[in-house]
């Protein structure tokens, strides 16, 4: 017995949200690895915003509010209440996001 399978193939890319606005956000974060506080800096990005402390499996471990100054935000992160391992820090506004690894030992 023969089988006749059909289908549509769709062909598709994607554009990150800095890709649409033309705007790049870019982020500085030191020292990483941490065992006690991480200093962010992030260019390019302007008016409110949201840092996100993850862990691996996506759990948010904090959220704060900032608010850019000149399109720079500086922030300290406390980590030295977290166990050792692998973290991401996300940073949102209503255009961007842009996450970055953080490695607390």
């Amino acid at each position: 017995a023969s089988e006749t399978v059909t289908g549509t193939t769709v062909n598709f890319s994607t554009l990150g949200l800095n890709e649409v606005n033309g705007n790049e956000m870019s982020i500085m974060m030191y020292p990483n690895p941490t065992s006690t506080q991480a200093n962010l800096i992030v260019n390019g990005v302007s008016g409110d915003a949201k840092i996100i402390l993850s862990d691996m499996q996506g759990r948010i471990l904090s959220t704060t509010n900032v608010n850019s100054s000149n399109g720079v935000i500086e922030h300290k992160i406390d980590v030295s209440n977290l166990a050792n391992g692998v973290y991401y820090v996300r940073i949102q506004n209503n255009q961007l996001s842009k996450t970055q690894k953080l490695i607390v030992k």
